[in-house]
């Protein structure tokens, strides 16, 4: 799947860790010499989405004081990974229908076309099912995005992955702040097996690098054996059994399962913006 050239839609819980999904379809992609371009759907003001995707001219609308590319330009002949992509507006849909069907982007305030060769990988929290049959998500563009489904189960489902995780993170930590060496002990993998992670992989990869920079700033030298005691939030209601009560979510239907494979203001630039 990742060697292909398909569209892919990744479905989860908010914190299953979908970005890392995404990135590592990328990278095992013919593509991955070339730039992952990530957009987050529902962190942009809804007057700048079209600008995001697609860029504008100079003088498009107020403020448009020079050319600014869009996430598609900027991914051409790599991917385009859209986090949230139910956030999306009807309108704007269907412009990212058109690019997936004909391949070409109009910049905002340009009658100009361009070719761009771009994969797009989508993410979503939602049950887009339910969304196209509520008339919030076009089911054309459903199809499109969804040649190949996957679905990202909640860490509280996944076993032994906290820990496999839990060491990735471990090791990134030691990277970033320069230890020789970052490790858990048998009584912290207790605490973390036995806990429900009700914010998932963020949730976890948080826990990690506050425990290790607590344990750092308490210890001399460049070595961080992290204890049971580090983890001592894990005890209380939030075990797994009460965490798989608290999720609302249900698994997406058709969606190929991924376990264990992966370590304001609306400030309008013009009515066409919308």
């Amino acid at each position: 799947m990742a060697s292909s050239d398909l569209n892919v839609l990744i479905g989860g819980e908010t914190g299953t860790g979908k970005e890392l999904v995404a990135k590592a379809i990328h990278q095992g992609s013919p593509r991955a010499v070339n730039p992952l371009v990530y957009l987050n759907c529902a962190a942009l003001r809804k007057a700048w989405r079209r600008a995001e995707l697609f860029g504008h001219v100079k003088g498009a609308f107020t403020g448009a004081i020079s050319h600014r590319s869009g996430k598609f330009e900027m991914a051409d002949n790599g991917t385009l990974f859209l986090d949230e992509i139910g956030e999306l507006s009807l309108a704007l849909q269907a412009k990212l229908l058109r690019v997936l069907q004909y391949g070409d982007i109009q910049r905002v305030g340009d009658d100009r076309s361009l070719r761009v060769d771009v994969r797009v990988l989508a993410a979503t929290n939602r049950d887009l099912r339910e969304e196209v049959l509520a008339g919030r998500f076009r089911a054309d563009l459903f199809h499109r995005l969804s040649v190949f489904p996957l679905f990202v189960p909640p860490l509280r489902e996944r076993g032994d992955d906290v820990v496999l995780l839990a060491g990735y993170f471990c090791e990134q930590c030691r990277l970033r702040l320069g230890l020789s060496r970052v490790v858990l002990s048998p009584g912290a993998r207790r605490h973390l097996l036995n806990y429900g992670w009700p914010g998932n992989v963020r949730e976890l990869e948080h826990a990690i690098h506050r425990a290790v920079v607590l344990a750092r700033a308490t210890r001399a030298g460049d070595e961080v054996i992290l204890g049971g005691a580090a983890f001592c939030f894990v005890r209380g209601r939030f075990t797994r059994a009460a965490c798989g009560k608290l999720s609302g979510a249900a698994e997406l239907p058709q969606f190929t399962r991924i376990d264990g494979e992966l370590p304001a203001r609306d400030d309008s630039p013009g009515a066409g913006a919308k």
